[in-house]
């Protein structure tokens, strides 16, 4: 998938071309590990059965400029474990053949974020890009594949960022951007009135969707609330929250981890960019439910 050379040559390189990601070493390995991941996945058949979807997929398939860590898939609803099979076991030949160290965990049980019986099964990535340096912790990447259904798919081709990807062109099936906007809306909501934590990382997903022309679709919504069993009532209680979480500490310090300096010290640092994005987001929550 790479041209020649260790990951942490490939890495440097990367850094080499994009001045602007200083101090954002430890994202930008992740994103260039996503390019191994799906190298995995599609020469192993694996991809074939998976649909792309989430902040990953509007990065790679879309042009989202916010950085991301994780991959997220959905299966459908007839989606088994035992369909990937040998996963593990392939991911770490291939990623340690790469000069990484390499654990990987596959799911034993079927976790649920939402608060319906639609499952989550996650492989844990550990990879160290030094394994032989002691003190260097390791960095993790969740693949995440769900039981949910989805709506809408597009062969997409998958955006080289970084400039030390081969030329081949790989294409995967990826949900609408309004699909994606549909589902984050949900998720956002959802972990607004069920998890000690908002989905912090939708509100920024959900600013750029909309600024990029994505259309609410409130049968796409609509469907989605009833698949993951969440009350119209949620979004009024999200929205009414949104300010609050906008302008919290700990939005800032999670944006930071996945925006450029620049774009954090124009919007994060400036309290009327932060009073715009949760006016904005506020509105379309209210306009989702109506």
């Amino acid at each position: 998938m790479f041209k020649e050379g260790t990951f942490r040559e490939l890495v440097e390189i990367a850094l080499e071309h994009h001045p602007e990601l200083a101090g954002m070493e430890v994202i930008v390995e992740k994103e260039l590990l996503h390019y191994e991941l799906l190298h995995v996945l599609d020469h192993g058949g694996w991809l074939d059965g998976l649909i792309f979807q989430g902040g990953t997929a509007l990065r790679l398939c879309y042009g989202a400029s916010r950085l991301s860590e994780d991959l997220d898939f959905s299966g459908g609803p007839g989606f088994s474990t035992n369909s990937m099979g040998g996963l593990a076991t392939y991911l770490k030949r291939k990623l340690s053949g790469r000069g990484l160290g390499v654990e990987v965990k596959s799911p034993k049980t079927i976790t649920s974020h939402l608060s319906s019986n639609i499952g989550v099964n996650t492989w844990r990535i550990a990879f160290e890009i030094l394994p032989f340096q002691r003190g260097i912790p390791k960095q993790r990447i969740k693949l995440d594949v769900d039981n949910a259904p989805t709506y809408t798919e597009h062969p997409r081709a998958i955006a080289q960022n970084y400039g030390v990807v081969r030329e081949s062109q790989m294409l995967v099936r990826v949900q609408s951007r309004e699909e994606i906007l549909a589902s984050k809306l949900v998720a956002f909501s959802n972990s607004v009135v069920k998890r000690n934590r908002p989905r912090f990382r939708d509100i920024w997903d959900l600013q750029w969707l909309r600024e990029n022309g994505t259309a609410i679709h409130n049968d796409l919504v609509r469907a989605k609330m009833s698949d993951h069993h969440v009350e119209s009532a949620w979004f009024e209680i999200a929205a009414d929250s949104v300010g609050e979480i906008v302008r919290s500490t700990e939005f800032a310090n999670e944006m930071r981890r996945f925006l450029l300096p620049q774009t954090a010290a124009q919007t994060l640092d400036r309290p009327l960019s932060l009073d715009s994005l949760a006016s904005e987001i506020e509105s379309l929550i209210r306009m989702a439910y109506r």
